[in-house]
């Protein structure tokens, strides 16, 4: 019998509003998702909040705010005089509220020149984004990026705490498929080391994110059953594809619990990974891969 293919809307679905708002969570469940996954900070002052990049001066993030991923809706952080261009980890919840979130993106050759911002939107926070999850149950799976690196284990307790209070708030929510995506191997073995011991956390599955090769063996040393694969821009689909072959077959031994792909928007790419029957695709291109998941089913 052939394993379901679960649909993640990638940040959930960033076509009509902001990347990580509930407005874009919802957005992925109408158009056919079965979950979502929204990348979380947590604030100086032990807030979580559904924000991607964790530091506005990285290399990334400013690309980012320039549109390189082509979105509509770009962040919106502070001038590098304001004092403010923080870390996440560096600003309150009330600084982050006040001067970070989104705009709308009135045309890509003014943004690269500096227009002046629209109207800012504003981010979601976990308790915001639990609130929503626990009305709708089409929401299947919930995956949280963690952005939090080797530096920042100290805020893991908040992040924690968090998690724990939207668990004991929303206990309908022990009942989805939620799991915890992590980069960084340091991230993922303290929260190996705690998840189990809390009652309400146990009910996370923790995933070591892959953005590089070799996903079978570094999770076999991380004593992981899940792993989540990603297709950046540095890597080619068949370095790619070699990983999740690999990890299929870890899967097929019993050596691995799931397997989860993201970055994933091609066509072609999408069918061949319905096709080969992983667990879960994350991708902006819900409506495509919820069409190929279903014909696969026919």
């Amino acid at each position: 019998m052939r394993r379901a293919v679960q649909v993640l809307g990638h940040r959930g679905d960033t076509c009509e509003a902001p990347e990580n708002t509930v407005l874009a969570c919802r957005n992925a469940i109408q158009r056919g998702a079965d979950g979502v996954e929204i990348d979380v900070c947590v604030t100086a002052d032990g807030h979580v909040v559904l924000w991607h990049d964790r530091d506005p001066n990285e290399a990334i993030a400013v690309a980012r705010q320039t549109a390189l991923e082509g979105q509509d809706y770009i962040p919106l952080v502070p001038d590098r005089d304001s004092g403010l261009r923080r870390p996440v980890a560096a600003l309150t919840l009330r600084e982050l509220q006040e001067h970070y979130g989104y705009r709308k993106r009135a045309h890509a050759a003014l943004d690269l020149v500096g227009a002046a911002p629209e109207e800012k939107i504003a981010l979601s926070t976990l308790e915001q984004f639990a609130a929503w999850a626990a009305s709708e149950p089409a929401a299947r799976t919930l995956a949280f990026d963690v952005k939090l690196t080797e530096c920042e284990l100290h805020l893991l307790d908040a992040l924690q705490g968090g998690m724990q209070r939207m668990c004991r708030k929303h206990p309908e929510l022990r009942e989805r498929r939620l799991l915890l995506l992590s980069t960084q191997a340091e991230v993922h073995g303290s929260l190996r080391g705690t998840l189990p011991t809390v009652e309400q956390l146990s009910c996370f599955k923790l995933v070591p994110d892959f953005e590089l090769g070799g996903a079978v063996e570094i999770a076999r040393k991380l004593g992981a059953r899940d792993v989540s694969i990603g297709a950046t821009p540095l890597r080619l689909w068949s370095e790619v594809r070699r990983d999740v072959i690999a990890a299929l077959r870890e899967r097929r031994r019993g050596a691995l619990d799931s397997i989860t792909v993201w970055g994933i928007d091609e066509d072609d790419t999408l069918a061949e990974l319905v096709e080969l029957g992983v667990d879960g695709i994350i991708t902006s291109k819900i409506a495509r891969a919820r069409e190929l998941v279903r014909a696969r089913a026919a």
